[in-house]
């Protein structure tokens, strides 16, 4: 499993156990409580807010309604 470690909102660092060990064997106290699971795809510059990783870089797509009088 992937880890993300946030601060004020951002990804600054992920974080993989070594295979066999649980996160918290590996890093301190401190650390895993600034960590929350996260996907494979996740990386560093990332945000993070109410449970959801976001891609800064990612192009979102741009929707507009028109109506015909």
């Amino acid at each position: 499993m992937k880890y993300a470690r946030i601060h004020e909102g951002s990804v600054v660092e992920i974080c993989v156990p070594i295979e066999g060990f649980t996160i918290a064997q590996c890093f301190h106290v401190d650390l895993v409580d600034q960590m929350v699971a996260c996907a494979d795809n996740v990386q560093a510059g990332w945000t993070y807010a109410d449970g959801v990783f976001t891609d800064p870089n990612a192009h979102q797509e741009q929707t507009t309604n028109t109506t015909t009088p």
